[in-house]
């Protein structure tokens, strides 16, 4: 997974799970550090469980990235 590959995976699980939190939108394309951050608010902030296939996504985005 690239930085490209993470930008996208990183917005979508904010657009989907905290949405108004746009700001980490804009960290997320600033910043390519701030990935444990933009974790650690999705999962504190998030308006619903997380999907299956998310779960994955958060995996790869772990084992790549943290």
């Amino acid at each position: 997974m690239n930085y490209e590959e993470l930008a996208g995976k990183m917005t979508l699980l904010v657009e989907k799970y905290i949405p108004e939190r746009s700001d980490l939108i804009k960290l997320i394309n600033e910043d390519n550090d701030s990935v444990k951050y933009i974790l650690a608010e999705i999962d504190r902030n998030k308006n619903q469980n997380y999907e299956t296939s998310d779960l994955e996504l958060l995996k790869e985005i772990a084992y790549y990235f943290l």
